[in-house]
């Protein structure tokens, strides 16, 4: 009998202690997010979706789990001191980020559809409404930025990368794009400088890739033995801008970019 009282005299005192050791970490029913820090440390709980609480204290003992408050503050701290945003707009007193930081894209919703996308690779797309019968065709503008870095001793063409290396402007099945591309070639402190504008359109039909037309305006080209030029490449399916000094003799570095903005529309009826 004795051995049973003793039982339940500790089964009480356990209960007692977790309600007990629960209320020292407990935070209000309003908080919507609780991260606790031991030993000394901060406890940051949100209260409501714009104000943010911290309190540090300092604790007793070595097992931290049971022990108490000594001592401590708490104070609200903006919503970027908890890597959050605010609604509304806030003052972060340095450049902020948005974004990820592995190699998917990030995409923008209003009114429930997706508007706009940045790609993994940095291009983008803007789409402002939808076919009423087939939504998941895609109406939009397409935007990228191509590179490259060129020494032109020799007469060949040079081909502008998205990375400056091999990644192409990809033209999808079933679609057509219209595209209005502004190139800027510039050598070293700027002193010979080229300027470009290309029109023209393209499209895809199966795994077949054609440039329809395009037209060539020369803005401003220092030396006149530099051309560019744009055409499809039918086996990788995809755009490609080119440049190429026709002397070739000169040890010329050049470092170009091309802004290519695209109006692009995919058909596939059932």
């Amino acid at each position: 009998m004795k051995k049973i009282f003793i039982i339940l005299l500790m089964i009480i005192s356990f209960a007692g202690y977790s309600q007990t050791r629960k209320s020292f970490f407990e935070v209000p029913d309003t908080a919507t997010n609780f991260v606790y820090t031991m030993p000394i440390g901060s406890i940051i709980f949100e209260v409501d979706s714009l104000k943010f609480y911290r309190l540090t204290a300092k604790f007793t003992g070595s097992d931290n789990m049971k022990d108490v408050f000594t001592a401590g503050s708490y104070e609200v701290v903006s919503a970027q001191d908890v890597d959050d945003f605010t609604n509304g707009g806030e003052t972060g007193g340095a450049d902020r980020t948005l974004g990820n930081t592995d190699e998917f894209a990030m995409g923008f919703l209003t009114y429930g559809r997706e508007r706009t996308r940045i790609q993994a690779d940095g291009s983008k797309w803007h789409q402002n409404g939808y076919f009423q019968y087939f939504p998941f065709f895609p109406a939009r503008t397409l935007d990228y930025v191509v590179i490259k870095q060129v020494n032109h001793n020799t007469t060949d063409w040079h081909e502008l990368f998205i990375d400056d290396i091999s990644e192409q402007m990809i033209i999808t099945q079933a679609m057509a794009w219209t595209f209005d591309i502004q190139v800027t070639g510039i050598s070293s402190h700027a002193n010979e400088s080229f300027h470009y504008q290309i029109l023209g359109a393209i499209k895809r039909v199966g795994n077949i890739t054609t440039l329809l037309n395009s037209s060539i305006t020369t803005i401003y080209k220092s030396t006149s033995t530099f051309n560019i030029r744009v055409s499809a490449d039918d086996t990788n399916e995809a755009l490609i801008i080119e440049v190429q000094d026709s002397a070739g003799s000169v040890n010329n570095s050049i470092v170009w970019v091309a802004s290519v903005r695209i109006n692009e529309i995919f058909c596939e009826f059932p």
